[in-house]
């Protein structure tokens, strides 16, 4: 009987981003970095920038059409007559 594997929550687009969030705000803040004042602005400006870019991204990657699909020809428009 073929065991059944239930399907991870976490979209596999989001590991990078997360490794990227993990290495540059989380292991210094366990490293003790976290005690400086800048680390707070740091903190910040690294969610904030890398969350607005993977944001992005992601609602690029919805608008190009995916595999088996077709864009309309340019000059067509759908629903008039």
């Amino acid at each position: 009987m073929p065991s059944a594997r239930r399907r991870s929550t976490l979209p596999l687009v989001f590991v990078p981003w997360l490794t990227y969030v993990a290495v540059t705000v989380v292991a210094p803040a366990l490293n003790g970095a976290a005690a400086a004042e800048a680390y707070a602005d740091h903190a910040v400006i690294t969610l904030g920038v890398s969350g607005a870019i993977f944001m992005l991204w992601l609602a690029a990657s919805r608008m190009r059409p995916g595999p088996g699909r077709r864009r309309p020809p340019s000059g067509s428009r759908s629903g008039t007559a």
